[in-house]
């Protein structure tokens, strides 16, 4: 199976929660955006009306290799004249407030799985009934962990510890899969001559990452104050994306402790392995639908959980060798961990798959298009890997 092979295959139209206020000090816009992060939207609206970060929000962060509407908010109107390639806007009203993922009531998704063979139409065909009848766990896929990083490669986990050096070098000197060449390029020569600032600064084009660099020319072993340089909407995004990989480790230990092995089957993802279930037991299908898990914060209320719960938490902190007191970040002032918490169990909305296709991108290979809708913050690329899961023994 293939996802994304054209920004076409991936289409998702957020479902807002937001009711206008004629006297809000925020112009809010409908965004339509093509192979951009919801990042790279805000800092090319921010510089075309010449803002401070702090001027422009958005409602979530949605995927960049697809063709995503969702909303944003500014400070001043953008001019009649602006435009952009990779986007589309509608002015949606005035706000009182800024965006945030709370504006967000849902998603619908429109996905097309590519380069289908005769084995991936069967299993689509077995999955499917099982996957609306007991759906599937609420996992955080890999694009939440910067498009896949391995373990030991999350730049929040260095944050939490400290390590501000081996945050930054993650953040400055690992290049991503699916970052564009000159990102890719700036990485590399990062991680070549990481400490020679002087030399690196001279090969850098013109980019975001040459202020902290030129930083690091006049105080070399000041890594923290580096740190300080990132955009503080991307350092969130490292720490929340650690928090969502204790979430991730919390679930498939309650999985693991709640669910016959015997219908338990791993899906690899770059994380590690999911835990799916191929079918729940009425009465643990009735847990689990009852239960949230939370986002890990030092003040998160642990005991108050069920049992199961905390024995889930549990685990994942210790596979981390943390305590829930670790769970702090010190010495960067404008990033802080969030709790909250999330369900267990994910049933996608209005499941409906279009008829098979010859793939035209992969001769001889088929396609399908599935469209659903899921909650905020869910990954709908989790119910592509349940839809496609591999049957059977010693694979």
């Amino acid at each position: 199976m293939k996802l994304r092979q054209i920004p076409e295959d991936f289409i998702v139209n957020e479902e807002p929660d937001f009711t206008p206020d004629a006297g809000g000090r925020y112009f809010v816009y409908e965004v339509t955006k093509r192979s951009l992060t919801t990042l790279d939207v805000l800092d090319i609206l921010r510089k075309a009306l010449r803002l401070s970060g702090r001027d422009v929000s958005a409602s979530g962060m949605k995927d960049k290799h697809a063709i995503t509407t969702q909303l944003v908010a500014l400070t001043r109107p953008l001019p009649g004249t602006f435009s952009h390639e990779k986007l589309e806007l509608k002015f949606a009203g005035k706000s009182a407030n800024p965006l945030n993922p709370r504006n967000v009531a849902g998603n619908r998704f429109s996905i097309t799985a590519r380069a289908l063979g005769e084995r991936e139409l069967e299993e689509l065909e077995a999955n499917t009934p099982e996957l609306r009848e007991h759906g599937v766990p609420n996992y955080y896929d890999s694009q939440r962990f910067g498009g896949g990083s391995k373990d030991g490669d999350l730049p929040g986990r260095e944050m939490l510890k400290g390590d501000w050096e081996r945050a930054l070098k993650l953040h400055l000197a690992t290049p991503r899969r699916k970052q564009a060449m000159k990102d890719k390029r700036i990485r590399r020569d990062a991680a070549k001559h990481w400490g020679d600032w002087e030399k690196l600064i001279r090969k850098l084009p013109r980019c975001r990452e040459r202020s902290i660099i030129a930083y690091l020319v006049d105080h070399p072993e000041d890594f923290r104050g580096a740190l300080d340089r990132v955009d503080p909407n991307l350092l969130r995004i490292y720490v929340a994306a650690y928090q969502s990989w204790l979430f991730n480790l919390s679930m498939s230990g309650l999985i693991s402790s709640q669910v016959a092995q015997d219908l338990l089957k791993p899906v690899a993802y770059k994380g590690g392995e999911m835990l799916f279930w191929s079918a729940l037991d009425p009465e643990v299908k009735a847990k689990l639908v009852g239960w949230e898990l939370p986002l890990l914060e030092s003040r998160s209320e642990v005991d108050a959980l069920d049992e199961a719960l905390r024995d889930a938490v549990q685990i994942a902190l210790e596979h981390e060798k943390l305590e829930l007191n670790d769970l702090m970040i010190r010495g960067l002032d404008n990033v802080r961990l969030f709790g909250s918490s999330r369900p267990v169990l994910l049933q996608p909305k209005d499941l409906v798959l279009d008829p098979i296709e010859d793939d035209d991108l992969n001769p001889g290979k088929k396609l399908v298009r599935a469209h659903f809708g899921l909650p905020r913050g869910s990954f709908a690329t989790v119910i592509m890997k349940r839809l496609f899961m591999r049957r059977g023994e010693g694979e």
